[in-house]
């Protein structure tokens, strides 16, 4: 009767073991969920009179983009750059923000003239999820 009892252990022991290794190696197999990206907004003339260094603003700011994604992003989260063209008008400015305020950007790093930033600035201050207008 002990002997049952033993071997009636061990094989308890050993499905308990291959069971938790299962699930472990199940766990270690199912695919994790991707963070939540950062989405940050950069608002820019890409079009209208001096685009052309609003084309060089925005080839930075993607390349910083990608070396800090390459580098794990921030605290393991992606950073997602999101660019509107603001045209070098005022209702281009304005577009501009609402749309990135709109996909859920909390940041808007731009316009690259003051004058269109003096423009920009009210708007985001509307929006109750936004934290800062950079310039």
């Amino acid at each position: 009767h002990a002997e049952l009892k033993s071997t009636r252990w061990r094989v308890l022991t050993a499905a308990a073991v291959v069971s938790a290794s299962a699930l472990l190696i199940i766990w270690w197999l199912l695919p994790w969920p991707t963070p939540e990206p950062i989405r940050i907004g950069l608002a820019l003339n890409l079009s209208g009179h001096g685009g052309t260094a609003g084309e060089y603003v925005r080839e930075g700011a993607l390349l910083a983009v990608e070396e800090a994604n390459a580098d794990g992003g921030i605290h393991g989260r992606p950073i997602e750059l999101l660019i509107k063209d603001d045209k070098n008008t005022e209702a281009g400015i304005i577009a501009a923000d609402n749309a990135l305020i709109e996909q859920g950007v909390q940041v808007i790093i731009g316009h690259v003239t003051s004058n269109s930033s003096l423009i920009a600035y009210p708007v985001p201050q509307m929006s109750s999820n936004f934290l800062d207008h950079f310039a």
